[in-house]
């Protein structure tokens, strides 16, 4: 599941890259973690972010319930009606 989700996460940093486009907002992240390098980056008034600016991407995935969930069909308020249901008694 993690290198599903650092494949998606890289695939959509490049497709961001085709239009220009800062998806995960990494300029602002270094311009609050590294300021004279954000600043010196903006000087150009360019475009920086390159294919090789994400050098790692760190997944951490946790899994609060691994089974499956058992779906139980809401009777709708009209159904218990005709049954002599009460909506409550399925909340």
């Amino acid at each position: 599941m993690q290198e599903q989700i650092k494949t998606e996460i890289r695939s959509t940093y490049i497709e961001g890259l085709k239009t220009k486009a800062d998806l995960y907002s990494l300029e602002l992240v270094l311009y609050r973690e590294q300021y004279p390098l954000w600043k010196t980056l903006q000087a150009g008034n360019r475009f920086w972010l390159q294919r090789d600016s994400i050098q790692s991407i760190a997944v951490k995935v946790f899994m609060k319930n691994r089974g499956i969930l058992k779906m139980h069909p809401r009777k709708m308020p009209q159904d218990m009606e005709d049954s002599g249901e009460r909506a409550d008694d399925h909340e």
